[in-house]
């Protein structure tokens, strides 16, 4: 019987993500996120800025994003 094709692991990737908020204050959020086969530079920038508005409570712009492979 032959063997499954390997699925490629989910890869480490560190990001940076500032808002600047409509009542003028700012966030930022930063950390490891991992992302598998497929998944977009926008894929990640979108889940991150939605999870800083989720914990903000409001809407705003992003001043600065960041994402790069989690490696030296």
């Amino acid at each position: 019987m032959p063997s499954a094709p390997e699925v490629p692991a989910a890869v480490p990737w560190h990001f940076v993500l500032t808002m600047q908020f409509r009542d003028g204050t700012f966030g930022s959020v930063d950390g490891v996120t991992y992302a598998g086969p497929g998944t977009t530079r926008a894929d990640v920038f979108t889940e991150l800025r939605h999870r800083l508005v989720r914990e903000a409570g409001q809407g705003g712009v992003a001043t600065f994003f960041t994402l790069e492979p989690n490696r030296l």
